[in-house]
Formats: C-alpha cells, sequence, structure tokens
C-alpha cells in the first residue's frame, strides 16, 4: 500500500464509520456540544460498553454539567450515580479531582490541547485526543490498543506502544484527515476489526500491506508470525 492510497483508504473508514451505530461519545458531543460533558463522557467510557456508559452519562448530567457541579456532589452520590461503568470507583475519585485541577492549572477553563488535557485526572492520550476532535472540533489522531494492533497487524506500521502508533498516524496522515471519519473511524471500528483480523491471522498466507512511498525500495518479506492468543 502506497502513501498515494490514502484518500481511497479515507473514503471507504468513511463509509464504514456512516454505516455503523454511533458511538455513545460521538452522541454526547452532538446532544450537548459541550466539551466538559464530552470529557466527562470520554472519561466513563473507559472499559466500558456503550449502553452502560449511556445510562451512566443520562444520570450524571441530570446532576453535573459544570465543574462547580462536581465539587458539591458528595463522592459517595458520584459514584453510585456512574455504577457499573468500569473502574467505577476511580473514575468518580478523577471526577472529584477534576473542578480543583481545573481551577489550580488552568484558571478553571477546560483546555483545548491533548497536551494539557492529559495534565487532567484520568486523562490520557486517547481520551485527550477524543476530547479535541469531538468536543472542541479540532484534528486529533485518537489511538486505542485496538487501533494500535490492528495497524500493526496489517503492516502499516511497525510500532511497539499505542503513542508510538498516534505519533506514526500523525506524521503519515495529512492533517485533513485527523479529523475527518478516516482515523476516527479506525479508532471506532478497531475493535471488532482487530478480533477479525486475529482470527484469520492463522490462515494468512501472504506478505501483510506496507505502506511506503513510491521511491522507497521494497523491504524483504518475512514470513508471518503465528498469531498470539488473547488479541483484541
Amino acid at each position: 500500500m502506497l502513501r498515494s492510497d490514502i484518500p481511497a483508504v479515507n473514503r471507504l473508514l468513511k463509509a464504514a464509520f456512516h454505516n455503523a451505530k454511533a458511538p455513545i461519545i460521538d452522541l454526547v458531543a452532538i446532544q450537548t456540544r459541550d466539551p466538559f460533558r464530552v470529557l466527562l463522557g470520554t472519561i466513563l467510557s473507559a472499559r466500558t460498553k456503550d449502553a452502560c456508559t449511556a445510562a451512566a452519562c443520562g444520570r450524571l448530567f441530570e446532576k453535573v454539567t459544570t465543574p462547580d457541579d462536581l465539587r458539591r456532589i458528595p463522592l459517595s452520590e458520584l459514584e453510585k450515580t456512574i455504577y457499573p461503568v468500569g473502574f467505577f470507583r476511580d473514575k468518580a475519585r478523577h471526577l472529584k479531582e477534576l473542578p480543583d485541577v481545573l481551577e489550580k492549572k488552568f484558571g478553571g477553563v477546560l483546555p483545548e490541547t491533548v497536551e494539557a488535557l492529559c495534565e487532567l485526572p484520568g486523562v490520557g492520550r486517547k481520551t485527550a485526543n477524543l476530547v479535541v476532535a469531538l468536543g472542541f472540533d479540532k484534528p486529533a489522531v485518537c489511538v486505542d490498543v485496538h487501533v494500535h494492533r490492528i495497524t500493526n497487524r496489517l503492516g502499516l506500521l511497525a510500532t511497539k506502544t499505542p503513542y508510538d502508533t498516534e505519533m506514526a498516524l500523525r506524521e503519515i496522515l495529512p492533517v485533513r484527515y485527523w479529523k475527518t471519519r478516516g482515523t476516527p473511524a479506525l479508532y471506532r471500528l478497531g475493535r471488532p476489526a482487530a478480533l477479525r483480523v486475529t482470527r484469520t491471522a492463522r490462515d494468512a498466507r501472504s506478505p501483510p500491506i506496507v505502506i511506503r512511498d513510491k521511491n522507497e525500495p521494497e523491504a524483504p518479506k518475512k514470513p508471518l508470525r503465528k498469531a498470539r492468543k488473547g488479541l483484541g
């Protein structure tokens, strides 16, 4: 696969995204148009199914729409409100810490960059990129473990961590594709695709797809390694 193929691949990803059910954080962004609630929803969504996240967001947003609301609500009530999202106690603690950290570091204003958002409790690069893209409508490259795995399985990249994958995609992809449905679609469709790749990897007989410049010599072909159990 050449870099000149990126526009065509982007169109396919956009089509796949539009044919899939909208993820809950997309719906939060559309319905609230509020970066703060997009942040809250994204924190809740980690390691949690969309249906559970949606219900928890509905309960939380009835009580919390601003940092001051978070400051006033007791931790025990916050835990009960967001339960049963994954790691609900940790997430409730992070949410309770959020208003003070916002005030201390950013004057109470939610920052709009990935690096600054990562200074908030419970926020990593995946969450920060999603908030930048959906909350602030700015270009961002959102990568989770599934996107990391599938891009490497397909031979698109050769990276060791999701952070390395994000940096590589930022270098490879023109900025105009960051906030279109190309990269977000890969993120949202990554888990089921990663599962499909894992199930079929043992039967693969062809070399992986490789993205390279037209003038770059093709690397020597290597045999595919046997798929590890438990991926995805």
